[in-house]
């Protein structure tokens, strides 16, 4: 098993958390695919429960030019992960952090919300490509 959802009632409402790994074993075929493919119907059949979805995991793509090439980005991958995120109307909020293939992916109804995204443990060697990611979102009624 490479993903788990949980929904939790917070002060923003409930909201589902699936956490996800895809691409374990390398990006080795068929494991690679079988995951992307399972991610994408669970968080189908999630949002049509529960729109507030939140993807957090290792999904092993960068969305930044630049770490592209560098990480051998499968490009198939990354344009599956955004037409899944542009279906059900969310973000990426990790996007924009360099050498990054871990995500947070949000509403977006909680764009305006987002106050920070950082890393709060940085990769610690060349050769490792997992920051620790985190996001900030804020509460209207405490704004």
């Amino acid at each position: 098993m490479t993903s788990i959802a949980c929904e939790f009632e917070t002060e923003l409402g409930k909201l589902v958390v699936y956490g996800t790994i895809i691409g374990t074993l390398y990006n080795r075929k068929p494991f690679a695919e079988k995951e992307l493919q399972n991610c994408i119907s669970d968080c189908i059949i999630i949002y049509e429960e529960n729109p507030n979805l939140i993807i957090v995991g290792d999904l092993n793509t960068a969305f930044l030019e630049i770490d592209k090439e560098d990480f051998k980005i499968n490009k198939s991958t990354t344009d599956s992960l955004i037409n899944l995120f542009e279906k059900l109307d969310l973000m990426n909020s990790t996007m924009n952090i360099k050498e990054n293939i871990d995500h947070i992916i949000i509403p977006k109804l909680f764009e305006n919300r987002l106050k920070e995204t950082n890393t709060f443990i940085p990769k610690r060697s060349k050769k490792d490509n997992h920051h620790s990611v985190f996001i900030n979102i804020s509460n209207p009624q405490f704004c």
